[in-house]
């Protein structure tokens, strides 16, 4: 066991040497030179007595104590004499200073007169009561019972101002009382102030009149009309009777009262004309009369979806594969039903099931059976004869792709290995002669394909780069001359072949009979070219217009618009709307109507859910095993677990927050944290920290250094309470009520609690487990303590104080606990108890180890109390020297005694000699064998014994010593004439002090 402070006991032990002599006692130095008028005396050069320290009579008089008794009374740290059955303060000239003295005082500063318990303070003359502060803090005047803070019975005079309110008052006024509790006031003699006056909102004019009741103020019938043509000045004098309002106007020398007509910058009044022309203005706009309303008020609306808006007009286009449209119902079911894809490889005799999309042109065979095209019937092209190629340098793979829907007949060659066609030895097609023909618009870049297989004739011109042949040297065709023209009547479905050739833009048209080309001119129902008068018609007409006067301008603009297909409109709110708009997508401007059930954002498959922002993922929801995020240990080994994975950091929207906006992130090192704003310009933050499987757990919160960490409880009947504080480096625990001087490093406040364990430690370890102070301060007056404080204490009055001075220690102003690594146990409280609760075991002092032969002294169950011994056999038991005073010798043993003669002993009378020369005393020496229970160690002492009874008469003790340390030797004399017996039954009490 550790023992962590020693605790020093000073432990005196007043046992003195005692001289007794009758009924006498002496205490300290000189202990045999007894004063015959003193029952008790203290003599020391360096030692005071001290009187039994009570901090409450309430128990000492409960016992009755006599008068004559002195205690000192710790409160006022005075001596108290009990006198009269009551406790007086024994004071000397130095504590009259606390007194009033009738001459008066010089106190220097504010001192108290009165009562500090709870009864009143009376003050007299001619041994009359004249004044009286009662308890409660009334004060009675010539009255004991004061009901009032202020209670005067009789009269009252004032020589100086009365100041209810703090307040004097103006001359003239006149006190008004305000009721009971509340403080009387001066108000002006005025007749509203009268009781019986009945004022309501008095004109100019009126008269006061009694009604039987009070007095009211009442309007008489004054004339209503008056000649002033006899009153001189008569509109000057009536001008400041009169306030013009608006723009009335007044001739202060006339004094003649007008008004101007309005204008278009002036205030006045309005003719009737006026009011005709602004009476008969539209309080409302009517749009039809309006010319292309709807193109004006184009900019009002937006459209959703693929509506578009052209020339007032809102539309939307059917989709095709390169627009955003509506989607006809048609083409709905005919998209629908198609394949995504078909392989082709497993259907048997596709060439023959698709032989209906293929039709031949002139001399073209088909074989229904076996689905051989083949060019039987084609005896020449153009008049050449011999083999009929087409290049198909352009065409990836094209003797594989169709070698297998081939199949010669006579006269075609085909070249297996490079997939060419010839018809080598065909001189004829089906014996028919004339033009081949081939339709090449099915060929894309047929032009640039022929290119190697071609070559021009005389004149004929060919351009590498576009494939165009010309015929720029050809001066005569089949002996033709003039211009060279091409027939293309002979070309079959001319103007089609080429119309793929041509691309038109806006709205070019095209004549599929003539194949001409043009564009109409623009109309309200056609686009096309516009016309320069078209032109500076719209472009003078309004690009704007304010609606905001115009009475349900939706409502009135519906029959000017016109909606393409799906197109929807709502004729009670005006909106316009896609009704093609899939309602199963999210519009990136909103969408409304959604369902809290069935509409969701994500998937419905065990995809993850991506979002991202500039192509980087920022959040990813799904199953942890699809997210690829299922790790090998608790908490993350659910594959089925729903996963939120954020890749960013979180922050929130905080306008009031100037510097530090709260936010989730996670550090360099993995740490996630919470970081954000207090109180406007402070900041918390809190997370893990650490690196390299070195983490841990912080809080922090500040800007300045003084922002307080809370923790709260909330009680749905007595609302938020604090339950822990940490601040500025402070814990507090039940109060946040730090000492304003002393502010605590950690506070445990209970406040009324129905427990008593206010902290508890506990542990569980083979060895010592301590509560360590330690001041790690080498000043001189460190020290570290732990203090136990009353209800009423404070830092210089009751607590009881455990500590040790640090090493470097040097104040004496409390010298029994001075000293550099003084351990100490002090109270400045009133009885200071130590003590063993538990029955029949001890309390133990040691010093100068730990070994039980150590123990200094104990005091055991019983109560006795043993110096230097295990076992007291008696209330004090000091098996060892003692010393008692501050001189003499050191004492070994007290030992107390009784015995009786063992038969009776005579005592020789006085003997007389001749003519009385000489008398001698008779004597007699009582030899006692000393136990062994009481032999002294050695003869050096002195013996002291009384008698249980009286000596015979004459007969007195001489002396009394030690013969050895066995045998006590005790000599009787005998003045008397008769001689003595001392009895067997005649008790002797000794008292051996060996020194």
């Amino acid at each position: 066991m550790r023992i962590l402070q020693q605790l020093s006991l000073a432990f005196c032990l007043l046992l003195c040497g005692i001289t007794a002599s009758s009924q006498q006692l002496r205490l300290g130095k000189n202990s045999s030179n007894l004063q015959k008028s003193a029952i008790l005396e203290l003599e020391s050069d360096n030692q005071g007595m001290l009187l039994t320290r009570i901090s409450d009579t309430t128990l000492i008089n409960s016992l009755a104590p006599p008068d004559g008794m002195i205690i000192f009374f710790t409160p006022t740290k005075k001596l108290l004499l009990r006198t009269n059955g009551y406790w007086e303060q024994l004071t000397g000239s130095g504590v009259l200073r606390n007194y009033w003295s009738t001459t008066g005082n010089a106190n220097g500063a504010i001192a108290k007169f009165g009562t500090t318990d709870n009864y009143d303070l009376p003050f007299i003359t001619s041994n009359n009561e004249r004044l009286r502060i009662l308890a409660n803090g009334n004060v009675g005047i010539n009255t004991a019972t004061a009901t009032e803070k202020l209670d005067v019975n009789g009269n009252m005079v004032l020589r100086g101002a009365f100041m209810p309110g703090n307040s004097a008052g103006t001359s003239g006024q006149i006190l008004k009382s305000n009721g009971a509790g509340s403080a009387p006031s001066w108000i002006n003699y005025a007749l509203s102030n009268l009781s019986d006056v009945s004022l309501s909102a008095p004109a100019s004019g009126q008269i006061l009149r009694f009604n039987g009741t009070s007095w009211v103020n009442f309007t008489p019938n004054y004339l209503t009309s008056i000649d002033t043509g006899n009153i001189a000045g008569f509109h000057l004098k009536v001008k400041s009777l009169f306030s013009g309002n608006g723009p009335v106007t007044y001739n202060a020398t006339t004094g003649v009262i007008g008004i101007t007509q309005a204008t278009t910058s002036t205030n006045g009044y309005l003719s009737s004309t006026d009011w005709n022309t602004f009476n008969n203005k539209l309080s409302t706009i009517d749009t039809g009369n309006i010319a292309s309303f709807h193109v004006k008020v184009k900019s009002l609306f937006s459209a959703n979806g693929p509506l578009s808006y052209a020339n007032g007009q809102f539309t939307i286009s059917q989709a095709s594969s390169t627009t955003n449209g509506y989607l006809s119902s048609a083409d709905w079911n005919n998209f629908n039903n198609k394949l995504a894809n078909i392989d082709t490889t497993n259907i048997a005799n596709f060439h023959l099931k698709v032989k209906k999309q293929f039709s031949g042109g002139t001399g073209i065979g088909y074989n229904a059976t076996t689905g051989v095209i083949t060019n039987t019937g084609v005896i020449s092209v153009n008049g050449n004869t011999g083999a009929v190629t087409v290049d198909t340098g352009y065409i990836a793979n094209f003797h594989l792709k169709s070698k297998s829907l081939l199949n010669a007949g006579t006269g075609i060659a085909y070249n297996a290995i490079s997939g060419a066609i010839s018809n080598t030895g065909v001189t004829s097609v089906n014996g028919a002669t004339g033009a081949v023909t081939i339709d090449t618009t099915l060929i894309v870049n047929f032009s640039q394909k022929v290119r190697a297989v071609l070559s021009g004739g005389t004149g004929i011109s060919y351009n590498s780069s576009t494939g165009q042949i010309g015929n720029s040297g050809v001066t005569s065709v089949n002996g033709n001359t003039g211009a060279l023209t091409v027939d293309t009547g002979y070309i079959a479905n001319f103007h089609i072949k080429a119309k793929s050739l041509l691309s038109g833009t806006g709205p070019v048209t095209y004549n599929a009979t003539t194949g001409a080309v043009g564009i109409s001119q623009a109309n309200t129902s056609t686009n096309g070219y516009l016309s320069s008068a078209d032109w500076n018609t719209f472009n003078n007409k309004l690009s704007t217009i304010d609606t905001g006067n115009i009475a349900s301008f939706h409502l009135k603009s519906k029959s000017l618009l016109s909606a393409g297909a799906g197109i929807t409109y709502n004729p009670t709110t005006g909106v316009i709307a896609s009704s093609f708009l899939p309602g199963n997508y999210w519009s990136t401007t909103g969408n409304s109507g959604m369902s809290n059930t069935s509409n969701f954002l994500g998937t419905t498959d065990d995809r993850l859910m991506n979002l991202k922002s500039n192509n980087y993922t920022m959040v990813e929801m799904g199953r942890r095993a699809t997210l690829g995020l299922t790790q090998g240990y608790a908490d993350y080994d659910n594959n089925d677990e729903m996963i939120t994975h954020m890749r960013s950091a979180i922050q929130f929207y905080a306008p009031a927050a100037q510097f530090y906006k709260p936010k989730i992130f996670v550090d360099a090192n993995g740490n996630f944290r919470t970081k954000g704003s207090s109180a406007g310009t402070d900041y918390f933050e809190f997370g893990a920290t650490g690196s390299n499987n070195d983490g841990g757990f912080e809080f922090i919160v500040g800007d300045d250094g003084d922002e307080p960490i809370i923790f709260k409880s909330y009680d749905y009947v007595d609302g938020m309470s604090e339950i822990m504080r940490l601040q500025s480096g402070r814990m507090a625990i039940g109060s946040n009520s730090f000492n304003a001087s002393n502010p605590e490093k950690l506070l445990v406040d209970a406040g009324t609690t129905s427990s008593y364990n206010l902290m508890t430690g506990k542990g569980s370890i083979n060895n010592y487990l301590q509560i360590n102070v330690q001041n790690q301060s080498a000043g001189t007056q460190a020290s570290s303590d732990i203090v136990a404080t009353s209800n009423n204490g404070d830092e210089s009055s009751n607590y009881i104080d455990m500590g040790i001075n640090g090493g470097g220690f040097t104040n004496t102003t409390m010298p029994m606990v001075s000293g550099a690594n003084t351990a100490y146990l002090y109270s400045t409280g009133n009885d200071f108890s130590i003590g063993n609760g538990t029955a029949n075991k001890n309390l133990r002092f040691f010093t100068g180890g730990y070994a039980t032969s150590n123990e200094r002294l104990r005091i055991d169950g019983t109560g006795n109390v043993g110096v230097a011994t295990v076992a007291p056999a008696a209330k004090l038991d000091a098996a060892g020297t003692f010393k008692m005073g501050a001189k003499g010798s050191v004492e070994k043993n007290l030992i107390s005694f009784e015995f009786s003669v063992a038969s009776n002993t005579a005592v020789p009378a006085l003997v007389i000699g001749a003519l009385v020369s000489t008398l001698t005393p008779g004597t007699v020496d009582i030899l006692y064998t000393l136990p062994a229970a009481v032999q002294p160690s050695s003869t050096r002492a002195t013996v002291a014994v009384s008698l249980d009874s009286d000596l015979p008469a004459g007969c007195a003790i001489a002396s009394a010593r030690l013969v050895s340390t066995t045998q006590v030797k005790i000599r009787i004399v005998n003045s008397g004439t008769t001689a003595g017996t001392i009895t067997t039954a005649m008790k002797f009490f000794v008292t051996m002090t060996e020194f």
